[in-house]
């Protein structure tokens, strides 16, 4: 179910869109049919999904999802409808979880992972989506655990392995 204004057959105005239980699923608004400016999506528990912006009818700008909680989930850029640039992905405690870089909608350039005490357990590089450069994996402490280079997604050259303690195996 859904409200909206039209004119000459297209959205134009104060859209709103409803759970079929009822309460609102989504708002917005649209302009000669395309999307345009904040669109708010709501769960059918009435938490805030998600906030994006549109500039007629694509995504840009920043667009951010949230967990049930209200706590903020993923945050991440637009342009022209492609996820682009920075990116960021948090725990429900709100810690860092991820911070990845895009382009054209794929993983290109640095993406690296933390766990919930802040630590990097994994550092990866991407070039149009695929693992290209340096993959390194840690252990909970923050050492090395292991790191393997890779060029088009393949495995190319050294594998190298490490003690608990950080010596090279």
């Amino acid at each position: 179910k859904s409200l909206s204004v039209f004119n000459d057959g297209k959205r134009d105005g104060v859209f709103q869109e409803f759970h079929k239980k009822g309460g609102l699923k989504s708002t917005g608004f649209f302009s000669k049919g395309k999307r345009e400016g904040k669109f708010i999506t709501i769960s059918k528990n009435g938490f805030l999904e998600k906030i994006a912006f549109y500039k007629s009818g694509l995504l840009k700008d920043k667009t951010y999802w949230y967990f049930p909680s209200g706590a903020l989930q993923t945050e991440m850029t637009y342009k022209s409808n492609s996820a682009e640039g920075p990116a960021k992905k948090y725990y429900k405690t709100r810690e860092t979880k991820a911070i990845l870089n895009l382009k054209n909608g794929t993983f290109h350039g640095e993406h690296k992972e933390y766990n919930q005490k802040g630590v990097l357990i994994k550092s990866d590089q991407y070039k149009n989506g695929l693992l290209n450069g340096i993959a390194k994996r840690f252990q909970e402490n923050g050492m090395i655990k292991y790191e393997s280079n890779f060029k088009n997604g393949k495995k190319e050259g050294y594998f190298r392995t490490y003690y608990p303690n950080g010596p090279l195996f």
